[in-house]
C-alpha cells in the first residue's frame, strides 16, 4: 500500500499502472484516482488489510490527511501467481486470461 500512495503522491501514473493486474485495462481508472488523490502528500494514519472473502482476495481501508483534508479509500486486492495486485481496471477477457495463465504452468 505504501507503494499506492507513493505513486499518488507523486502523481506517477506508470508506479500505480505497475500495481494493477497485468491484464487488465486500467488506465481510465489511474487516470480517475490521480484526478481525485493525486499530488496531496497522503500520510497514512491506519491501514487496514482483511482477507474475509478469499485467501486470494483481500480488502484495504486506508486512512489519513493531505493537502485536501481527510482521506479515505478502500482497495480490493486479488493475489495471482503469488503476487498480490490492487484491482484497478477491468480484465478485458477474464476467461481467456485464466486459460492462457493455467495452460503455462508446469
Amino acid at each position: 500500500m505504501e507503494a499506492y500512495v507513493r505513486g499518488l503522491n507523486g502523481n506517477d501514473y506508470a508506479a500505480i499502472a505497475r500495481l494493477a493486474p497485468p491484464q487488465n485495462d486500467a488506465s481510465a481508472e489511474i487516470r480517475r484516482r490521480l484526478a481525485v488523490h493525486g499530488g496531496q502528500n497522503i500520510k497514512l494514519e491506519s491501514l487496514d488489510i482483511s482477507s474475509e472473502i478469499t485467501p486470494k482476495i483481500a480488502r484495504a481501508e486506508l486512512e489519513g490527511f493531505g493537502n485536501r483534508g481527510r482521506y479515505k479509500e478502500t482497495l480490493q486486492l486479488e493475489r495471482e501467481e503469488g503476487r498480490w495486485h490492487i484491482a484497478l481496471g477491468r480484465n478485458p477477457d477474464p476467461v481467456r486470461s485464466r486459460e492462457t495463465s493455467s495452460a503455462t504452468r508446469p
